[in-house]
């Protein structure tokens, strides 16, 4: 990225923010007017079965026309919670290892609450492809390495910053589940 696209990335960020001032509730209702989307798009990575218009209904609590397993409901029900709780909090919390915890334990919590809200343990691999993730006893030292860069970079560029949390985060991948929704949500709002 050169200085020039650095420079119209801050000035749009600028412009947002002159923008939003003072329109908060504005904001808060375009952004729930797209959270079933984004909710949507999220899962569809994920393979989820379930179709723009049932996601919709499943975060409304209307019964669907079809029997969808308690895993995807979950699955649409706790990222609405996690980003409902992200927009209403995002000024008040630092991104840290507590919060990273909260959300996935947000994230996982009626799927498999034997892995929600925790680093992997013993005995708990990964590979994604061709990459072998560390071993969960390097995970705790690897998260607070991955959190000091990010917090004392932030003079760099914005999407340097995110793009070395991105890569740093997907590489110690230090969840047995959950990842691509948690380091979208990291990514998209720290």
């Amino acid at each position: 990225m050169n200085q020039s696209q650095q420079e119209k990335i801050i000035d749009l960020k600028k412009r947002y923010h002159r923008a939003i001032d003072g329109r908060r509730s504005t904001v808060d209702l375009i952004d729930s007017a797209e959270i079933s989307e984004h909710i949507y798009n999220s899962n569809a990575i994920e393979n989820s079965t379930l179709s723009l218009e049932e996601t919709e209904k499943i975060l409304l609590e209307i019964e669907l026309d079809r029997y969808v397993s308690p895993r995807e409901i979950f699955e649409a029900k706790n990222l609405e919670r996690v980003m409902r709780y992200i927009n209403k909090n995002t000024d008040k919390n630092v991104l840290n290892k507590s919060v990273i915890l909260l959300l996935h334990q947000m994230l996982i919590s009626n799927i498999d609450d034997t892995i929600a809200g925790r680093f992997r343990q013993d005995g708990e691999l990964v590979r994604v492809g061709s990459h072998i993730a560390p071993m969960p006893s390097e995970i705790d030292e690897r998260m607070k390495d991955m959190l000091i860069e990010y917090h004392t970079t932030d003079t760099q560029n914005i999407i340097t910053r995110i793009s070395t949390l991105h890569l740093a985060f997907e590489h110690t991948h230090p969840f047995v589940m959950a990842m691509v929704e948690l380091v979208e949500l990291l990514i998209t709002t720290y």
